[in-house]
């Protein structure tokens, strides 16, 4: 197999063709990519993804939380039609795949109340050509207001869609939030190396001011009371159970998930005749909503405009 295909059991012509099939595998990697970071397609999804595809998916071809699993859809019309994208429709696709993709993922978070974007983004171009990365910008307003999304990676290669997403472990997303009178700056990669050295770097180019956020327990539980408050939908709480200070053993960590968990937890406790408040027996150190995730001690999961407000929020209190 190559890239995904069989091997061709006919002879290549001489002309021409070395450069289509590796034309091919790289559109055919980078269709696999797309699906991997997009995840799964909810009904608010289509939209976006319809309006850049080139070829037309009827609304039924799409099911309910369908996964994207990219071992299963080569043949299928989805990578079909990632292949034939090009020009401002990929990387309108790319810009939704990589937002969808930070959705997920946890970053460091760097905080400043008297930085400006424009000094953020000037600062990480010469970090990048200090260090001979490549670096290029991304922004859309009707995904995230208020962000602007910027790609670096470590490996040196001519095509934009192969070193933005064929190279995840030299590549890091730094997302920049302008609110006003704070600027918040997210950076997520898998490359521990590279993660440290963008935020030295910026830390050290502000002498301090733009400083590593570190999320306590207070932090996680002010969200989750807030949240509790305003009804919102909790997706994921975590909680640690520590032996010396709860005289529970046998059990480290409960992690509580699901479309709402706050009212999970009341219909367990009301149902299952639970004399405690299962999320308020350790000490709670992850939670997630819509817009927001945190994690102790230093990772932030900013999904929307309203989460980077709520970040702020918390660590005012």
């Amino acid at each position: 197999m190559v890239g995904g295909y069989p091997k061709m059991k006919k002879p290549q012509p001489k002309s021409g063709t070395r450069s289509d099939h590796k034309s091919t595998n790289l559109s055919y990697s980078l269709a696999v990519e797309l699906s991997s970071m997009i995840g799964p397609v909810r009904g608010k999804d289509i939209p976006v993804i319809q309006s850049v595809f080139p070829i037309p998916l009827p609304e039924d071809y799409w099911d309910e939380d369908r996964i994207l699993l990219p071992h299963q859809l080569w043949k299928e019309e989805w990578i079909q039609g990632l292949t034939g994208l090009k020009g401002n429709a990929l990387k309108k696709l790319m810009f939704y795949a990589t937002w969808k993709y930070l959705g997920r993922n946890w970053s460091r978070i760097l905080l400043s109340n008297n930085v400006k974007r424009a000094e953020v983004k000037e600062t990480i171009n010469a970090i990048c050509e200090q260090h001979g990365f490549y670096g290029y910008e991304m922004s859309n307003s009707r995904i995230a207001k208020n962000l602007v999304l910027t790609t670096v990676s470590m490996k040196r290669a001519k095509a934009l869609s192969e070193r933005v997403l064929l190279h995840p472990l030299q590549r890091a997303f730094i997302s920049v939030w302008d609110l006003s009178d704070h600027i918040i700056v997210g950076i997520e990669t898998r490359n521990e190396y590279l993660q440290h050295l963008l935020i030295d770097d910026l830390n050290s180019s502000f002498d301090g001011t733009l400083k590593p956020v570190r999320f306590w327990a207070k932090h996680v539980s002010t969200y989750v009371t807030e949240s509790y408050e305003q009804k919102r939908p909790i997706y994921l709480l975590s909680i640690v159970i520590r032996r010396d200070t709860t005289g529970i053993s046998g059990v480290s960590r409960i992690t509580f998930e699901g479309d709402d968990v706050r009212r999970g937890l009341a219909g367990i406790r009301s149902r299952q005749e639970v004399r405690y408040e299962l999320d308020k027996v350790g000490t709670r150190v992850e939670v997630e909503t819509e817009d927001l995730g945190l994690k102790v001690p230093h990772w932030g999961r900013i999904k929307t405009s309203n989460g980077a407000r709520e970040l702020l929020h918390i660590l005012g209190q």
